[in-house]
């Protein structure tokens, strides 16, 4: 049987929101503000994002998140939101023409003790 890839690709709107839900969780702390945007780093692999908040004092401030953690908020994100994932599909964070993406891999033959999700 062969193996199913599905991409979910997040606008920026959507990761913002996401990684801003997920902030407490990482033990990340936001001021009072606005979300301005994600900036999605590349420079490593698997991709890395910094979460941008205008506070309500002016200025602007970036949150570095971890590749895991970005994994973690987008699974959240998709699970708030019901969008179905397949249980012991393997999930992978990549960056698609500059947003964040996770590549959801389903392996029918692959033994139940090799697969990750």
């Amino acid at each position: 049987m062969p193996n199913e890839f599905r991409f979910l690709v997040f606008s920026e709107s959507e990761a913002a929101n996401a990684l801003a839900a997920f902030a407490p969780k990482a033990g990340k702390k936001l001021p009072i503000g606005s979300v301005k945007g994600v900036e999605v780093k590349i420079d490593k692999e698997p991709p890395t994002a910094a979460l941008v908040i205008a506070p309500d004092e002016g200025g602007t401030q970036n949150f570095d998140f971890s590749a895991g953690e970005v994994t973690a908020a987008l699974i959240g994100w998709c699970i708030n939101h019901k969008v179905p994932l397949p249980r012991d599909g393997e999930k992978m964070l990549e960056a698609l023409q500059g947003c964040l993406a996770l590549r959801i891999g389903v392996h029918p033959n692959k033994p139940k003790d090799e697969k990750s999700g």
